[in-house]
């Protein structure tokens, strides 16, 4: 886990690439779940929200229902954005490392069923 420390989000979190416990890219910080206190205490990132329905989010409606439309096309029966616990955060530099290797998240499944279906077209 990283250690608490302030941390420029905006700057040096959001859009960058993710990276698992391998070395391999698995998504980019499309956006974060925070934690705010009602004391008034400043605050905590809870997770990292990857996948293109969470971009879609950013967004607005209008492109997450499209964004739903199309997960659903790739066979996705409730497509929802992919949240990794910032417990899993093991640094961030350039990019942002998991401690987590990409099998033990649902950051490939769209990736697992788009490959499923382009698998069915002839010659593919």
């Amino acid at each position: 886990m990283i250690a608490r420390r302030r941390v420029e989000l905006g700057k040096h979190v959001l859009d960058k690439e993710i990276v698992d416990a391998d070395g391999l890219r698995c998504g980019k910080v499309d956006d974060l779940v925070l934690d705010v206190p009602d004391d008034g205490s400043g605050p905590t990132v809870r997770a990292i929200l990857t996948g293109p329905l969470a971009f879609a989010g950013t967004l607005g409606a209008p492109a997450v229902r499209v964004a739903r439309v199309l997960y659903r096309l790739v066979g996705l029966r409730a497509p929802k954005p992919v949240e990794i616990a910032w417990d899993h955060v093991a640094a961030i530099d350039v990019v942002v490392h998991l401690d987590l290797h990409t099998a033990d998240t649902e950051v490939q499944t769209i990736a697992d069923h788009a490959r499923r279906l382009v698998a069915r077209v002839p010659g593919a």
